[in-house]
């Protein structure tokens, strides 16, 4: 079984988001992964390629498969998100068309999710795109201004526009209030001038992502819209769904090797400190552990510290944890001393603390 699962956090709990993969051959449906994770009250939606048919999910007709799901989602009260009908598999030969495609959720979700929909463009690939819209509240972070990019030069020039000369003397509480406003709204009108916020990023296409690439989609998508508008078994719709495979599969080499290309020269420019030391930065961010590892025994994992030996014991089965004795550690005398002091100098020190960046710490 296939599956990618996320967590998107909304308060103190979790709803897991899963894409689930159920092999045709297996003759237990849904799998004993899927059953347990149900099974334990979770809040989670899972799009489920089941390899079932069934006619309440929008297929042509029933399987065993189908009403063997079909029950056990009853039983467990999970709800299906399906709206209509439109197919979500597309076979081979491109002339028959099925349901096979499910989205499910644990009781009480299905409100929240909305816009269901099949897409029909093409998605290079069997199955067809599905989207839904989940409503969950959160949270909107408001941009927020950033002191290090102020133009301070402007900034001395729009608070000398923004404040009126004054001559004469403040006699009571109320003018001081009045001139005290004045000044603070020339300094924050000034400060928004000339530090403004930042532009919200422009969608960018993956790195690995070419203009050859590119055009090949369209080509390919083109050719499956000419061959839909034909007759089936007609020569020029034959010869279309040839040409659609053909270059369908030049696209996916083409992308297969864009990406390990962009991956190698990715890997190649790390050479220079900002880039390590970015990476770096990336890698030591605290991470969440893997949920659960399954053990030798059928178990699976309840902490931190069973996941690590697990690991441990998968990549490195030879290792063993072994004690030093510092008991007799000395600190380099001699010939080792002197090398160590002809090394590590003040000036050596001094040059390496000061061929930091700006804001970089050692």
């Amino acid at each position: 079984m296939d599956t990618a699962v996320v967590s998107i956090k909304q308060g103190t709990e979790s709803i897991y988001v899963a894409s689930v993969y159920l092999p045709g051959d297996e003759s237990i449906v849904p799998s004993e992964k899927v059953k347990e994770v149900i099974e334990k009250k979770q809040r989670y939606i899972m799009g489920l390629d089941a390899n079932a048919h069934n006619e309440i999910w929008g297929s042509t007709d029933t399987n065993d498969r189908g009403e063997c799901l079909l029950d056990f989602i009853i039983e467990k009260e999970v709800e299906i998100c399906n709206r209509g009908n439109e197919p979500t598999y597309v076979f081979a030969n491109g002339i028959r068309e099925e349901v096979l495609d499910i989205t499910i959720c644990s009781k009480g979700l299905g409100d929240l999710v909305k816009n269901w929909k099949v897409w029909k463009i093409d998605s290079f690939s069997d199955h067809r795109y599905i989207s839904f819209r989940l409503t969950l509240k959160a949270e909107c972070r408001q941009p927020s201004r950033n002191p290090k990019r102020t133009k301070w030069e402007d900034f001395k020039k729009e608070v000398k526009l923004c404040l009126t000369p004054h001559h004469r003397p403040i006699s009571n509480v109320r003018e001081l209030d009045t001139e005290v406003e004045g000044l603070t709204h020339a300094l924050v009108t000034s400060y928004e001038k000339t530090c403004p916020l930042p532009k919200k990023p422009r969608k960018q296409n993956p790195p690995w992502w070419t203009k050859e690439i590119a055009e090949s989609v369209r080509v390919v998508r083109r050719l499956k819209s000419k061959h839909k508008k034909l007759v089936i078994d007609s020569p020029e719709a034959v010869r279309l769904l040839e040409e659609y495979k053909n270059r369908k599969k030049q696209l996916g080499y083409m992308i297969r090797k864009s990406k390990r290309e962009s991956w190698k020269s990715y890997c190649e420019s790390i050479d220079s400190a900002n880039e390590a030391s970015r990476l770096r930065k990336i890698l030591a961010k605290e991470s969440s552990p893997p949920g659960y590892l399954k053990k030798n025994d059928g178990t699976w994992t309840e902490s931190s510290e069973e996941i690590a030996n697990i690991l441990m014991d998968a990549h490195f089965p030879e290792s063993r944890e072994e004690e030093q004795d510092t008991s007799d550690a000395v600190p380099p005398q001699g010939a080792a001393s002197d090398v160590i002091g002809k090394i590590v100098t003040e000036k050596g020190i001094r040059w390496a603390v000061n061929s930091f960046q700006p804001y970089k710490s050692p």
